[in-house]
């Protein structure tokens, strides 16, 4: 499923990426969710531990769904020193899962920095398959599974999905494939074990299309609890683990979190001083006079455009600045 938002101020076209493709309806579009809601503006006023055995995907084949992939053998391999037994194809992407651990992992990283490292990777790596966004949609080769994500950079959401769960399992961190729909729309991510609560964590939502040089990151869908998820995911939640924790929500814990208008201020300063082209902030979710998000203090005077996600609890704006 695939979320698309249209933002004339910038002539920009936004994907949060799923599966799939929603049309838009007007010329600015808000997807048809309860859990965002798109805002273009001219801005106003101011401003080693030892390594758990691998286990296949919990999920089974279902007929005409989406086939998870086994990443166990190059996860065994990987954590025993022996890939003899890999063949040509695992061998290739047990190489390249290597290659980008070695970028993004350092073995003094906690498990909760390791998921983060693992989740900003694939993000900002690997390219959602644009040919599935087609008005007749057309499937490219291995993007479900991690050689199209690992050697040809191009992935939908199970290929996103099974390379972050191959990345958990070459880690030793424990991590479930979830095999689900969201948007009415067949999709797959991740939950993860730290500390003994699950998270969930959605790369592909978390990258947006068409692809655009050095954009950072996002973490909208990165370590949230069920209720977040729940919004727009549909899973078999009594075939899974309940993932109730908000603790490692990544805004407050990286500075991205602000509780008045001076505060995101301070930050999208920061942010826009560094160079940066992207800042995202959480706000305490405030109703409206009519019950619905108030954007009082959302705007940045150096902002061409927002866009806010409203996750009931929460909210989250990214802002495009100048």
């Amino acid at each position: 499923m695939k979320f698309i938002a249209v933002i004339t101020a910038a002539a920009m076209l936004i994907c949060l990426a799923a599966c799939a493709k929603n049309e838009p309806e007007t010329n600015i579009t808000a997807p048809k969710t309860e859990a965002s809601t798109t805002v273009s503006t001219v801005a106003e006023s101011e401003g080693s531990s030892p390594a758990p055995e691998t286990s296949a995907p919990e999920t089974a084949a279902i007929e005409g769904l989406t086939p998870v992939y086994d990443g166990t053998a190059i996860a065994e391999a990987y954590l025993s020193g022996d890939a003899s037994g890999l063949d040509e194809k695992q061998s290739a992407i047990y190489e390249a899962a290597i290659e980008a651990i070695n970028r993004f992992y350092s073995d003094s990283m906690t498990d909760e920095e390791a998921v983060i490292a693992a989740h900003d990777w694939i993000v900002e790596n690997i390219s959602y398959d644009e040919n599935m966004l087609l008005a007749i949609p057309k499937q490219s080769e291995d993007t479900e599974n991690p050689y199209g994500a690992l050697i040809k950079r191009q992935a939908i959401c199970m290929g996103y999905t099974t390379t972050f769960q191959l990345f958990m399992d070459m880690l030793g961190i424990e991590s479930k494939v979830v095999h689900g729909s969201a948007e009415d729309e067949e999709h797959a991510w991740n939950l993860v074990n730290i500390g003994g609560n699950w998270y969930h964590v959605d790369t592909t939502w978390d990258d947006f299309v068409p692809e655009e040089k050095d954009r950072p990151a996002f973490h909208l869908y990165c370590l949230v609890p069920d209720s977040v998820m729940e919004i727009n995911h549909v899973w078999e939640k009594e075939s899974f683990p309940s993932a109730d924790s908000s603790d490692l929500i990544y805004y407050p814990s990286h500075g991205k979190y602000a509780e008045n208008k001076a505060a995101a201020s301070e930050i999208l300063n920061e942010a826009y001083r560094s160079g940066m082209k992207f800042e995202e902030i959480m706000y305490d979710r405030v109703p409206d006079g009519f019950g619905g998000v108030s954007l009082d203090g959302v705007s940045f005077n150096k902002t061409a455009q927002y866009w806010l996600n409203d996750f009931g609890d929460y909210i989250v704006v990214v802002y495009w600045l100048l």
